[in-house]
């Protein structure tokens, strides 16, 4: 798993804007995803008192930056849109 992510963020620095805004709402999908799974996993007991905090803490986590990356998404599409200043 580190070495997926390793990957993942070395392949996130070499990728353009535009391609990285469209991927951020794929981000935050995967995220919703995540958040669902947790409430699924949590509501059918399968856990114990502390997995069942553990997983609540996590998925709360995944949420807040999920719903971040979505919410700041279309600032970051108007950044991406307006013109650039040039270095001299």
């Amino acid at each position: 798993m580190v070495v997926s992510r390793l990957v993942e963020h070395r392949r996130i620095a070499r990728a353009s804007e535009p391609r990285l805004l469209s991927e951020a709402l794929l981000v935050s999908l995967g995220d919703a995803a995540w958040v669902l799974g947790t409430v699924v996993v949590v509501a059918s007991g399968v856990l114990s008192t502390t997995g069942n905090v553990v997983a609540i803490v996590v998925g709360l986590a995944v949420a807040d930056f999920g719903t971040a990356q979505f919410v700041f998404r279309p600032k970051a599409l108007r950044a991406d849109r307006s013109p650039q200043p040039v270095a001299a």
